[in-house]
């Protein structure tokens, strides 16, 4: 009887590589991709920023209503001319990503500006008048 010892982690190690290389033969232009997102909420605004480096501000939309924010964009792959990437670990296509918001807001009132790869949107809180006196009148 012969004994063969067994190496979970070089099992491991060809697992990785298969899927590898499967995934290298997927079409990574229509993958699409999620981009990341920090929220903030202050005590007027809520401001949104979302890691866009290498995307076109002209390839952004956002589409504001009063609970959610609306993000549609994206990113193409770099050409060079003469060069062919055998590995690319960034992710390129279309993508959407739409932001419940925590609060209403003023969504005609958004303000957008893309920066260094960084899409920054301040949204203004909706103010509503709670503590309105409104004078109310008696008909006989």
């Amino acid at each position: 009887m012969t004994v063969i010892k067994w190496a979970p982690l070089h099992d491991l190690n060809v697992l990785q590589q298969q899927m590898e290389w499967l995934c290298e033969g997927a079409d990574s232009q229509h993958l699409g991709f999620t981009p990341a997102a920090e929220m903030i909420v202050t005590d007027r605004n809520i401001i949104i920023y979302l890691d866009l480096p290498g995307v076109d501000p002209a390839y952004i939309d956002v589409q504001a209503t009063a609970k959610t924010i609306t993000i549609i964009g994206e990113r193409s792959a770099k050409e060079t001319e003469g060069e062919i990437s055998n590995r690319s670990e960034l992710r390129y296509g279309k993508f959407q990503r739409i932001i419940s918001l925590p609060e209403k807001v003023q969504h005609d009132q958004v303000i957008a500006k893309y920066e260094q790869g960084v899409l920054q949107l301040t949204l203004p809180k909706l103010v509503e008048d709670k503590d309105k006196i409104v004078k109310v009148e008696i008909t006989h």
